[in-house]
């Protein structure tokens, strides 16, 4: 249908414009998303709309252009709330993100790392309730199951009972063998309530665990954190911190593609927890910053921990794709006391 060959132009639009945009050739993939757009508004597709906005953004603000890049980004973003869709939130919020921490807007760079944790949160926990929507139906299935069963046991008593003329000794087995089909269906439906309930209890824990970790790298993240600091406070654990940042970690944003600044932020991660003890605790601060808290740690002390991960950060390059990333880091040392 026509329908169908507008999807399949816009679909084919949006992928050879990526082709493009991945090696670097920005004014060709331009001009591609920019057409997908155009289509994409013309046929009320909101998907690759979005899409489509988003990547002209990004196009934008690697290219300096912070302008219209903020402009088409603010539009997803407006289309995305439109939509209600919390997917189409998050990356909106991290393209932001990035533009505002680019463009030296670190204010408003902060608050759409704020509601891109929000963001995250949501789609985590709608991931969350579909999962318990699932337990439910089992469990509902698990209920008619045992329904019908008992229906067909009924049945066959009365049919053994009707041929054998209903005698007093049938009917009180039968009756004796009914009981006990009973209760071994009510024990087997008690057994499977209780692993959904376990399920539901391990979901709803996920979940907390989830809104606390970072999706790229593992470690905590700022609601994290936020809690990590109330736990301590609460007992009295003066400790030491470690704010470290990746040097020109956006070089390799634009010159080699998020593809590769992801790794590097996954192996950099890996690295510095290599080095933790069990009551440290490492976050993801923000973009390519990273935050580890030292609990009953002095600062001289710290300063040992952040020169030895400065040495492991160091090295050895991080490969990708056959590209070496030669990776160093800025270090800050604090302490508090109560």
């Amino acid at each position: 249908t026509d329908a169908c060959e507008a999807n399949m132009h816009l679909q084919v639009l949006n992928d050879l414009a990526m082709l493009f945009q991945n090696p670097g050739e920005l004014n060709a993939a331009t001009e591609l998303f920019r057409e997908q757009l155009v289509t994409a508004t013309d046929n009320g597709n909101q998907l690759l709309r979005v899409y489509a906005l988003l990547e002209l953004g990004d196009i934008a603000r690697r290219n300096g252009d912070y302008v219209n890049g903020e402009r088409n980004l603010k539009l997803a973003e407006t289309i995305a709330y439109a939509e209600d869709n919390p997917m189409w939130q998050l990356f909106a919020h991290e393209y932001l993100a990035e533009l505002y921490r680019d463009s030296d807007r670190i204010e408003e760079a902060l608050r759409h790392d704020n509601a891109l944790a929000v963001a995250k949160a949501a789609v985590d926990a709608q991931q969350a309730a579909t999962r318990i929507a699932e337990l439910e139906l089992r469990r509902m299935s698990a209920e008619h199951e045992y329904e019908m069963s008992l229906l067909k046991k009924e049945q066959e008593i009365r049919e053994i009972a009707a041929a054998n003329n209903k005698t007093f000794r049938i009917a009180v087995l039968l009756g004796a063998t009914l009981m006990l089909i009973c209760l071994v269906k009510l024990y087997q439906l008690w057994q499977k309530q209780a692993i959904a309930n376990s399920a539901l209890r391990a979901s709803n824990m996920r979940l907390d665990q989830v809104a606390s970790t970072d999706a790229l790298t593992g470690l905590g993240n700022r609601h994290g954190l936020s809690e990590h600091l109330a736990m301590l406070e609460k007992k009295r654990i003066d400790y030491a911190l470690i704010l470290m940042d990746i040097d020109h970690f956006k070089q390799i944003n634009d010159n080699y593609g998020h593809d590769h600044g992801d790794v590097v932020l996954r192996e950099f991660a890996a690295r510095i927890k290599s080095r933790l003890r069990q009551s440290d605790y490492a976050v993801r601060w923000g973009g390519e910053e990273f935050l580890l808290i030292l609990p009953s740690t002095s600062t001289e002390d710290a300063n040992d921990v952040a020169r030895q991960l400065h040495d492991i950060v160091r090295a050895t390059p991080i490969a990708v794709d056959g590209t070496n990333h030669y990776v160093t880091a800025t270090f800050g040392i604090a302490a508090y006391s109560d």
